[in-house]
């Protein structure tokens, strides 16, 4: 095993350069993201066909996991639900077709978590594997603080410039959020999403590295706040910096909410399991967050009513869409109601709640302008959406794949780094109580590979 380590194959090669790509392009295109999974995937199975061939054992070992299985459950009651909705649709390929386009369409990101694990099980590897998450961290808070200066969407100013800069649907400008330095020279600031297409994409992507950067500070100002000025510590420093400029600036509110809670609690755990005492020398460090926030807050109004209404929300002033959820959380309660078995089915959340708009703004006009302009794309939380599309039996799926996460995060890790990434993956659960990240590829593509890494090391420390 020592010697096909250092010396790989060139299918094992090519499973290294596409999981290489798959996590350095998911802060820049999920396209590119995808199509290096692929290449892993591909790479990892003829490596293994060859392993097989010459009776050896393979590089890369497949490993069932209790968390992995919960997943494949999840998807399981999907498609079951599918399949039960076709065949007594009237037309059976036409609602198979949309439901495999549909939500069931994610399950083939879920490979990249067996590949990731397989992977992180070696250390030489999983250290690699831990430098590509890096500097992909890297891209994506660079990429969200240019995204903050400029006028036009970072991913659509190749569109823009085939158009002859013309703004249209296919090439929109940036949330203008305010100005700084008003008169001649003005600076405008945007709202950031960095190269991905929507602000709540991007926010889900900071939202899962933010804990590995927060509790890496926090330490350091704990337990030896020399490093924070020198070397990593202060490279690391400064990220944790802009990230929490650009997500405060990017306004998604579940996933901040996410972050923030997924970064206590690694914090209560590292308090409990190693800080003790010492923990509080941060509360002159949150008084002084809370101070900035604060006085923030009081000068957004001179910049810009919109960078008002940002803060606003950030410090508890309800938004529209918050009037908006209950008229989707009541339209997906009553869509459950009607299919409580086995659900809608995958694909069919969008048309269902659309025709239950147009019921309920029968019976009551008054409300038809509030139902057509709330956002019910999905049913804006991971939970209720899956009880919807798959049932009971989907949600209790969900429920247990996310209890052992949990379990998987809370259990001590070996691997010092591995054990600051890890409370990011928690973080979508909490995010997913007001937004549906689960049903977005863009964000599960490096979920799964961060669940990968966790459970490879897991195994590592138990071999």
């Amino acid at each position: 095993m020592a010697e096909l380590d250092s010396r790989p194959g060139p299918w094992l090669r090519l499973s290294g350069f596409g999981g290489a790509l798959a996590v350095l392009t998911c802060p820049v295109s999920v396209s590119l993201s995808q199509a290096g999974l692929m290449l892993a995937l591909l790479g990892w199975a003829l490596d293994s066909a060859l392993a097989v061939r010459a009776r050896r054992p393979p590089a890369l070992r497949i490993e069932w996991r209790p968390a992995l299985l919960a997943a494949l459950l999840v998807f399981g009651f999907e498609l079951l639900a599918l399949i039960v909705n076709a065949t007594l649709a009237a037309s059976p390929g036409e609602r198979l077709l949309r439901g495999l386009r549909g939500e069931f369409k994610d399950v083939v990101l879920l490979p990249a978590a067996f590949w990731a694990m397989a992977w992180a099980r070696d250390p030489g590897r999983r250290e690699r594997l831990l430098r590509w998450f890096e500097i992909a961290l890297w891209i994506l808070v660079i990429s969200g603080l240019a995204s903050i200066f400029s006028i036009y969407r970072l991913a659509k100013i190749p569109a823009m410039m085939m158009s002859g800069w013309e703004v249209g649907p296919q090439a929109r400008l940036q949330h203008h959020l305010g100005t700084l330095f008003v008169g001649e020279r003005p600076i405008h600031f945007f709202m950031p999403i960095g190269l991905m297409n929507t602000h709540l994409t991007y926010a889900a992507l900071i939202m899962l590295a933010f804990p590995f950067l927060a509790l890496g500070v926090l330490r350091n100002v704990i337990l030896s706040p020399r490093d924070l000025l020198r070397g990593i510590g202060l490279s690391r420093t400064v990220l944790f910096g802009l990230a929490s400029i650009v997500l405060v600036l990017n306004n998604g509110r579940s996933a901040i909410f996410g972050a923030i809670v997924a970064t206590l609690c690694g914090l209560v755990y590292f308090i409990k399991t190693e800080i003790r005492w010492k923990a509080l020398r941060l509360v002159p460090l949150f008084l002084l967050a809370l101070l900035l926030l604060f006085a923030v807050d009081r000068a957004s109004s001179s910049m810009h009513y919109r960078f008002a209404r940002v803060m606003n929300a950030l410090l508890g002033e309800s938004k529209h869409t918050d009037n908006q959820r209950p008229l989707v959380y009541e339209g997906s309660l009553q869509l459950f109601a009607r299919n409580p078995v086995v659900g809608i089915g995958p694909g069919e959340f969008g048309p269902a709640i659309d025709h239950w708009v147009i019921e309920k703004g029968a019976e009551h006009p008054r409300l038809w302008v509030p139902f057509s302009l709330a956002q019910r794309g999905h049913a804006h939380n991971d939970l209720l959406h899956i009880l919807v599309i798959s049932g009971p039996g989907g949600a209790l799926a969900f429920l247990l794949f996310a209890w052992l996460v949990f379990a998987a995060v809370f259990r001590p890790s070996r691997d010092s780094r591995v054990q600051y990434w890890k409370w990011g993956l928690i973080a979508l659960f909490f995010a997913g109580l007001a937004q549906c990240y689960f049903q977005d590829d863009e964000t599960m593509l490096p979920f799964w590979l961060y669940l990968g890494l966790v459970l490879g090391s897991e195994a590592d420390d138990e071999k």
